[in-house]
């Protein structure tokens, strides 16, 4: 038997009795994806213009969080941590450090490197059918400048950043 995708997005010829897409754990929902080019300085604890929205189905699912940022780069030495915030509160921080943050990573003296980082979360604790956003957040050793999708003041490359939420069924 053929396999047709339709538009709509429903799909004939499957013959596989135990999926449902609306119950089987692990399966994939919805996704939603956002990108950014803006190349933006960001102060210690200031939140990225990047930012993506998602309404989950089921109060039981969880969302799966993937960001890549652009070039990092700080105004001078910085142990550079990122936060994944939903709706305003940072997610599954670290603990017992002046500094706590979803993940981290250092960017050498005076801006003149630059990484990219990623960051990936699955957020297990929404419990939730109304609309979620979730932005980043940086959160390094203060009194820090961070400039995002480029290499410091250095205009020479110009990247993305990107975000992509999914809701899974738990």
């Amino acid at each position: 038997m053929p396999i047709t995708l339709h538009a709509n997005g429903t799909i004939e010829g499957i013959n596989n009795n135990n999926f449902n897409s609306s119950l089987a754990a692990g399966h994939v929902i919805q996704t939603v994806y956002a990108h950014s080019a803006t190349a933006e300085s960001v102060a210690y604890n200031g939140t990225l213009s990047l930012t993506a929205s998602i309404t989950p189905s089921s109060t039981s699912h969880n969302v799966l969080v993937m960001v890549t940022l652009g070039l990092i780069s700080a105004d001078s030495a910085a142990d550079t941590g990122w936060n994944i915030l939903r709706d305003g509160t940072a997610l599954q921080q670290g603990s017992g450090g002046t500094t706590n943050a979803t993940t981290g990573a250092f960017t050498n003296a005076g801006g003149s490197y630059a990484h990219a980082p990623s960051l990936v979360l699955l957020d297990d604790e929404i419990s939730t059918t109304s609309s979620v956003t979730y932005s980043i957040q940086g959160a390094a050793n203060s009194p820090r400048t961070f400039v995002v999708n480029k290499r410091g003041s250095d205009d020479t490359l110009r990247v993305q950043s990107r975000i992509t939420l999914m809701e899974i069924v738990a």
